[in-house]
């Protein structure tokens, strides 16, 4: 089993970056120690990403760290990317954005 955290640094007007970093250590620690991290900023290619991820690192759980636009990217790509298929893999959030 093979996951990836997916940090988009641009959530929150670029604020997310200063969030991801004050929570960081925290989250890693309750991760898996294989987990790759995928930091990012807007524009990026996700579908490539998460082809790459798949494909070529077997990775089947993702996270995905930004706002509630950030977890729609990721998810849209990979229903995209996996069609039927898409039921084969997971999907969390962490939340970075405005948290209104």
């Amino acid at each position: 089993m093979k996951s990836a955290l997916l940090i988009n640094y641009s959530a929150n007007n670029n604020y997310a970056r200063k969030k991801w970093l004050r929570i960081k250590e925290k989250v890693l620690k309750q991760l898996l120690k294989n987990t790759i991290l995928v930091p990012y900023e807007v524009p990026f290619n996700m579908n490539h990403c998460l082809e790459q991820l798949i494909k070529e690192e077997g990775v089947s759980y993702f996270i995905s760290a930004g706002g509630d636009g950030s977890i729609n990217y990721v998810l849209n790509s990979l229903i995209r990317i996996t069609g039927r298929n898409s039921r084969d893999y997971c999907l969390g959030a962490i939340g970075l954005g405005t948290s209104n």
